[in-house]
């Protein structure tokens, strides 16, 4: 079974335990999920994994900002640097300039570069998490319930 739902901020979620062993997540006023113990239990498991994932996705969404606005700034002050080398008095001081600017653009080059990986090292790893959660739903449709298909 496959299933996406998006659960607003606002939406307001309960949980709780029912008969038979049964837990129900009530989502809002007109959506139920229920659980039998041990889905619950696997999920309580699960959470603070969760949890640090999130975290360790948002750190990285904000450092990969920081690295950007870096190599924006970079690339500003190889700019003026360039301007400034075209008003220089001598021709050593516009050579200087001009390395400098040369490693600012390199500098500004490399960031995002590595933020370009970073972010297509984040996709790579979400589209292998989805294939292995596919996969591992097509071993419950057929039968082989927890083991990758190709495996089997």
């Amino acid at each position: 079974m496959s299933l996406n739902v998006s659960i607003g901020a606002g939406e307001e979620l309960h949980l709780r335990g029912a008969m038979e062993g049964r837990v129900i997540l009530t989502i809002g006023l007109g959506i139920e999920i229920v659980f039998d113990r041990g889905q619950l239990v696997a999920l309580h498991d699960q959470a603070s994994v969760a949890l640090r994932d999130v975290d360790l996705v948002a750190a990285a969404d904000e450092r990969l900002d920081v690295v950007s606005d870096a190599a924006a700034y970079a690339r500003t002050a190889a700019g003026r640097a360039l301007r400034q080398a075209e008003s220089a008095r001598s021709h050593d001081d516009a050579e200087r300039v001009r390395v400098a600017a040369r490693a600012a653009i390199a500098a500004a080059d490399a960031a995002n570069a590595a933020v370009e990986a970073a972010v297509e090292a984040m996709l790579t790893a979400e589209d292998a998490t989805d294939k292995v959660v596919a996969a591992v739903a097509a071993g419950e449709d057929t039968g082989t319930a927890g083991r990758i298909p190709h495996l089997v």
